[in-house]
């Protein structure tokens, strides 16, 4: 049963299950980029820039910890 879904974990079961969305929505964003060639990745210090040129709070922290759990190197820090 490899390879047969996801594990979301939050302090709420809303959180999880919106943890659980991200983790989908990114994976299927990730498919899409692979049929294209495969995504740039960014380093730490690019995903840094971006995220404060972005709004600031917990979504972009929840998004970045669904990214690193599909790009192990991406560090969720990286947004903060």
């Amino acid at each position: 049963m490899a390879n047969h879904g996801q594990i979301a974990c939050g302090p709420d079961l809303d959180s999880a299950f919106s943890l659980a969305k991200d983790i989908e929505d990114l994976s299927r964003q990730y498919v899409i980029t692979l049929q294209i060639g495969g995504p740039k990745l960014l380093d730490d210090h690019e995903m840094g820039s971006r995220a404060q040129r972005s709004s600031p709070g917990m979504a972009s922290r929840r998004r970045a910890e669904a990214a690193h759990v599909l790009v192990p190197e991406l560090s969720p820090d990286a947004f903060s």
